[in-house]
């Protein structure tokens, strides 16, 4: 998937503005939720998903979805990463 796709995915499915974030080298925080739902699309670099029982790798092209409520922490590989998001 590239950002146009994603973009007009967020749309469609009732998500707001999608936003770029970008993460620093191996930056990493605390496990947490959100009050949103929000998808996201790798764009650059190393980024993954650490969830209680498991960590998900997403690369470049890749959807990724983070329900509501669901504890999650985002992490950054060794060269950072840049993502597109989108909440709802």
């Amino acid at each position: 998937m590239n950002e146009l796709e994603f973009r007009q995915y967020a749309e469609t499915s009732g998500y707001g503005e999608a936003k770029i974030r970008e993460y620093d080298a191996n930056q990493s925080g605390e496990l947490h939720t959100h009050e949103f739902s929000a998808i996201l699309l790798v764009i650059r670099g190393e980024f993954k998903l650490a969830f209680e029982e498991a960590t998900v790798n997403c690369v470049p092209g890749e959807l990724h979805e983070v329900s509501a409520g669901i504890l999650h922490d985002e992490r950054a590989g060794p060269s950072g990463a840049r993502i597109l998001i989108a909440t709802k």
